[in-house]
């Protein structure tokens, strides 16, 4: 867990005993030799005396708060891995779009098909439940039921074989989480509460949809050649640093908007001869 020790002890009970003198009042907290580190029970979990000597005059107990979980942001490659989605409904029907979309090759186990498959074509589906053995040779998978026994017998298999897993609405049993997101062909903004409020994702990206409208996909498709032309054909290092961050401040969205591409082009064209 995380690198080294560290986490080790994420979630459990700690309790530090500092200037603990020769004759404990308490008979049960006898004192060790130092630095010696003890594990008891308290309640569900494990509790963990850690001896030190530190100026006290007696024990002092300290329980650390559990560190919230950190996401690591990032974007995945499926293009032609093996993804497996477990259930048939209309989540799971979303799910299987996202990933075709993505170029994955998509395996869907359930006994049946919600309508909202129609019109998704390039998946494999078989008709039955999950099986344990189900997510061998997977890269990710995304459990789309509603069946408590299902999820956690997903989840366990998929940490036994170093599965990604997304369980739907369930962040805790999750390895990864489908933040919200704005596509504009290859402009990807997400937007994640790390599950706290999905409400208030949705919310944002509904306002990133208004700021970024559809013209940004065309207008990045045209400034990622005007890139590779600056980067071949510009060779002093700073000015390639300059010309390629006044491309990032035009405004080709309205340019794309009064005249097309052709205006969009002539834009990026009087900004490249300035270099």
């Amino acid at each position: 867990m995380g690198l080294g020790s560290q986490g080790d002890l994420v979630g459990h009970h700690l309790v530090l005993l500092r200037g603990l003198p020769a004759h404990a009042p308490d008979p049960g907290l006898a004192r060790p030799a130092l630095g010696a580190h003890r594990r008891h029970r308290h309640g569900g979990g494990p509790v963990h005396l850690l001896w030190r000597e530190l100026p006290a005059f007696g024990p002092a107990r300290i329980r650390l708060k559990e560190r919230s979980v950190v996401l690591y942001p990032a974007n995945l490659n499926l293009q032609g891995r093996h993804c497996v989605v477990i259930g048939g409904g209309k989540v799971a029907a979303r799910k299987v779009g996202d990933l075709l979309e993505c170029g994955a090759r998509v395996r869907v186990i359930a006994p049946g098909l919600d309508e909202a498959f129609r019109g998704l074509e390039g998946f494999q589906h078989e008709a039955r439940g999950y099986g344990a053995g189900d997510l061998a040779g997977a890269f990710l998978a995304i459990a789309a039921t509603d069946d408590e026994t299902v999820n956690s017998a997903v989840t366990r298999e998929a940490a036994e074989l170093g599965v990604l897993l997304n369980v739907v609405d369930q962040p805790e049993r999750c390895a990864f989480q489908v933040p919200s997101r704005v596509r504009r062909g290859d402009l990807l903004i997400t937007v994640s509460t790390g599950g706290a409020l999905p409400a208030l994702s949705r919310h944002i990206r509904e306002r990133l949809e208004q700021e970024f409208p559809a013209e940004w996909g065309p207008v990045l498709e045209m400034l990622k050649s005007a890139r590779a032309g600056v980067i071949s054909r510009v060779g002093d290092e700073e000015q390639k640093r300059q010309c390629l961050a006044g491309l990032a401040g035009l405004d080709l969205v309205g340019a794309m908007r009064r005249g097309g591409e052709a205006a969009v082009k002539s834009e990026i064209d009087k900004c490249i001869s300035r270099f």
